[in-house]
């Protein structure tokens, strides 16, 4: 990849007119034997806005520890990518032949020369265990049904992330997983991504408002490209330009 593929968006050619046909992808997988394991209870607490190393108390801690128990029978991780070619790009747009990703995720990930766009999903069964616990009354099980539900998602997610790193070669690196809603990248891009992968293989679905069935899943892209030189991807975290320092999901 040249520095020439990288222009100011002044000088962005408009949109092609029309629906772009989904291009073919480099590599694909259906992610359907996924392990994530157990949540960790300091993972659940930071999912729920305990501060880092504040301790809950008895009541809290023994509700995490038995709803943490349950819910490890209705996980159901399941994930999928598709890796692309990066035809073009600006700070604010990746191009993938005819279909155009926008937002800063195009900066931040860098002169990535292939975008992988992954979707993963904890399965339905968490978001039922928290509506029952809702039903019975139970807040604290169903805040903490949630929690496990966000934590197993990203989870899977990162599950998926990893199996697109042994897609990329000697001397490449993966950036960060960059998701819609996120770092400069509008919800409605949602659709964009979802044109790009198979995301109903791994059981998920985009809804009209760009929310995902089943509830607890996660979609982005990740940057594949040099790991060191002038045309290197980026790795280091968008967090670290924030100014939300205490934002309990800062990476």
């Amino acid at each position: 990849m040249t520095g020439s593929r990288v222009r100011p968006d002044a000088l962005d050619p408009p949109d092609p007119p029309g629906m772009a046909a989904m291009p073919v992808p480099l590599e694909a997988e259906v992610c359907g034997d996924l392990v994530v394991g157990r949540p960790p209870a300091d993972e659940i607490r930071r999912h729920i806005g305990y501060p880092a190393h504040a301790v809950p108390g008895t009541t809290v801690a023994e509700r995490i520890q038995a709803v943490t128990d349950e819910s490890a029978a209705v996980l159901r991780p399941r994930g999928a990518f598709a890796i692309h070619g990066v035809t073009g790009q600006t700070p604010h747009r990746l191009l993938v032949e005819r279909v155009t990703i926008r937002g800063d995720v195009a900066r931040f990930v860098g002169a990535a020369d292939r975008i992988a766009v992954v979707v993963a999903t904890a399965g339905a069964g968490i978001s039922e265990l928290a509506d029952r616990y809702n039903a019975e009354g139970d807040s604290l099980g169903a805040l903490i049904a949630d929690a496990i539900g966000s934590w197993a998602a990203e989870a899977t997610a990162d599950a998926v992330t990893d199996r697109v790193k042994t897609h990329a070669g000697p001397g490449e690196a993966v950036t960060l997983r960059y998701s819609p809603g996120y770092c400069g990248m509008a919800m409605t891009q949602q659709a964009v991504l979802f044109g790009l992968v198979d995301a109903e293989a791994a059981g998920v679905s985009l809804l009209p408002s760009m929310l995902m069935q089943p509830l607890k899943s996660v979609s982005g892209i990740v940057g594949i490209g040099p790991a060191a030189g002038p045309e290197a991807v980026r790795l280091e975290s968008p967090c670290d330009a924030c100014g939300r320092v205490n934002c309990h999901m800062r990476r």
